[in-house]
């Protein structure tokens, strides 16, 4: 469970990440105060996301993904509820989330766990 929240976690920075640099019109006085918050809120949506998973995985609905992406899309809309601006982000990481749970590769599970982190610490060192 935990290999699980940690590479689907990864995966949803890495993204969100990507999409806050890209996207969000932010000011430079506040931007690593910004990237820090997206980053806290991404990992506790993705408690709620692992916790959705797990509920998915006890109903044997997880690999039935006509049910799965909804339910996940949903989450990521109710997690952005509290900040409209960053609706985008969560939708898309919630998304990314339930997108890489398939995948059993332990190495790439890795690769996954750790690419959301290193990408933020790589912005705030640059920025």
């Amino acid at each position: 469970m935990l290999v699980r929240y940690l590479k689907g976690a990864g995966a949803s920075l890495f993204v969100g990440m990507l999409l806050f640099f890209l996207a969000v019109q932010f000011q430079s006085d506040y931007i690593k105060t910004q990237l820090l918050f997206v980053a806290l809120y991404n990992y506790f949506c993705c408690l709620l996301g692992a916790v959705l998973f797990f509920v998915l995985t006890k109903l044997k609905m997880e690999s039935s993904y006509w049910m799965g992406f909804p339910l996940f899309i949903i989450l990521g809309f109710l997690a952005s509820l509290s900040f409209p601006p960053l609706y985008f982000i969560f939708v898309a990481g919630s998304f990314v989330f339930y997108f890489v749970q398939p995948v059993k590769n332990k190495a790439l599970s890795a690769i996954l766990a750790v690419s959301g982190p290193l990408l933020l610490m790589i912005l705030l060192l640059a920025l």
